[in-house]
Parts: structure tokens; C-alpha cells; sequence
């Protein structure tokens, strides 16, 4: 989600809060990942108040929210790394 500050005259006068609409098919396509045998995680840069809603609608348990470039590398290595357990 992002938001705008909106400033009149130099005073801040409010905020504006948009965001994309998820696909239709998002949970289908986590259903079918799950199927498929693999576990479903979402990492992401955004806002942890967004994730949850993404993961509340999706179906999707494991969240990393707010993660910098540098986290994203960590979790993903700690996924690929062969002794992860779950």
C-alpha cells in the first residue's frame, strides 16, 4: 500500500492510502502451489499490516514483511539451504 502525503499551503493536510486489488485467482493459485507439495511463504518489502491482509486472503501462514533487500537474500538462503526443517 502506499500512501501520499498531501500538504496544503506547506501544512500537512492529510494522507491519501492506495494499493493495487489482489487477482481474482490469487488463493486458487496458492491452493494449487500447496497441492503441488510446496509450502507457500510470503516475503515481502512491504508493510506488515498489508502482508497480513494478502496472507489472511490467500491462505498463506508464513509472512516476512517489511524485509530490506539484504533480509529477502537471508530468508531466501535459509529456504534453499538444504537443511530446513519445517
Amino acid at each position: 500500500m502506499a500512501q501520499v502525503w498531501v500538504a496544503v499551503d506547506g501544512a500537512v493536510a492529510g494522507t491519501i492510502r492506495c494499493s493495487d486489488a489482489l487477482r481474482p485467482d490469487a488463493a486458487s493459485v496458492v491452493d494449487r502451489v500447496r497441492a503441488a507439495g510446496v509450502r507457500p511463504v510470503l516475503l515481502t518489502g512491504d508493510d506488515a499490516s498489508v502482508a497480513d491482509l494478502v496472507a489472511a486472503a490467500t491462505g498463506i501462514e508464513e509472512v516476512h514483511a517489511e524485509a530490506t533487500p539484504e533480509d529477502k537474500s537471508t530468508i531466501v538462503g535459509r529456504f534453499a539451504a538444504p537443511a530446513r526443517s519445517w
